[in-house]
């Protein structure tokens, strides 16, 4: 192979994630099950309390794990992200507890969920 295809390559690869943004995915997996965001394979929002309780657990578990070997702003954005979160993982249950509110794994209600 030649110098100049091998410098091409390295070129084409993309750069690192960095932890926020592995964390940030996470968080799309949690709105997407909360029903904020329409889930891109299905074509519609839906609400699936246990997988975004499950996605949560496995946010805070990363939170534990990796305390003391990340920057204060990864810290920081860190705890933001999971405290919006937990908030709304509440208001999701708290809605689906409700007279109506289904048991929090079907589908969002019309305008259920809209504008966040």
């Amino acid at each position: 192979m030649s110098e100049e295809k091998e410098i091409r390559r390295e070129e084409e690869r993309p750069r690192a994630p960095t932890f926020a943004e592995f964390f940030s995915g996470l968080a799309g997996e949690v709105l997407i099950h909360l029903g904020y965001i329409e889930n891109p394979f299905k074509g519609e929002k839906a609400v699936n309390l246990d997988l975004a309780r499950y996605t949560l657990e496995i946010m805070a578990m990363l939170e534990e794990k990796t305390r003391g070997n990340l920057s204060e702003d990864e810290k920081g954005y860190i705890e933001a992200v999971l405290a919006d979160l937990r908030l709304r993982y509440v208001d999701a249950v708290k809605q689906a507890q409700s007279p109506g509110g289904g048991d929090g794994s079907g589908e969002a209600r019309e305008g259920e969920a809209e504008g966040a």
